[in-house]
C-alpha cells in the first residue's frame, strides 16, 4: 500500500513539475510579446530601491557574484534571444537593449512565481505552497541577478557620460 502511495504521489508530483513547466514557457512567450515600453528601466517596478544599497544588498545576503556567472539564461537556449551574460558593447543603443531584456527577465520570473497560484485552483493549498516554493527557489535567483546588475550597470554607464 505505501509503494502504490509513493508511486501516485510521484505521479502527481511529475504532472505538477509539467504543468509548472508548461505555465513557465507561456509566461516566457508572453513576455517576450509585450510591448517594450513595458520593461522601461527607469519604471519604478524597476527602479533601484533604497534597502538594495547599489545593488550591495545581494551580494551581502546571497553572495550572487559566487554564483550568477553559472547561472543559464533563455540564450544559451534560443540563439536569437538577446544574451545578458555580459556587456558585449558600449553604446547608447546596445546598453539600453541590455536593460530593457533586464527588465524583461525580472518581469518573467516574477510572473512565474506568481502563476503558482494555478495550483491553488486545482490542486489545493499543499500543493500550491509547495509549487509555490519551488517557483521561488527556481525563479528567485533570476530577479536577484537582475536587481543585482541593472543598478550596476546604469552607474557604471553614468559614469562615463552615457546618457542612459
Amino acid at each position: 500500500m505505501k509503494k502504490i502511495i509513493q508511486a501516485s504521489f510521484m505521479k502527481k508530483f511529475a504532472l505538477d513539475l509539467g504543468i509548472f513547466l508548461v505555465s513557465s514557457i507561456i509566461v516566457t512567450i508572453i513576455s517576450t510579446n509585450l510591448p517594450e515600453r513595458y520593461y522601461n528601466y527607469k519604471n519604478w517596478i524597476y527602479k533601484e530601491r533604497k534597502w538594495e544599497n547599489k545593488g550591495e544588498f545581494y551580494q551581502q545576503v546571497f553572495k550572487v557574484k559566487r554564483w550568477k556567472n553559472h547561472m543559464p539564461e533563455i540564450a544559451d537556449f534560443i540563439k536569437s534571444a538577446f544574451s545578458k551574460n555580459s556587456i558585449k558593447e558600449f553604446d547608447n543603443e546596445y546598453i539600453e537593449k541590455y536593460l530593457l531584456e533586464s527588465s524583461r527577465a525580472e518581469f518573467a520570473h516574477w510572473c512565474i512565481i506568481f502563476s503558482s497560484v494555478i495550483f491553488l485552483f486545482y490542486e489545493g493549498i499543499a500543493t500550491f505552497i509547495y509549487m509555490l516554493l519551488i517557483a521561488i527557489l527556481l525563479d528567485a535567483p533570476f530577479i536577484i541577478i537582475q536587481r543585482y546588475n541593472r543598478p550596476r550597470i546604469i552607474r557604471i554607464m553614468k559614469r562615463k557620460g552615457f546618457e542612459i
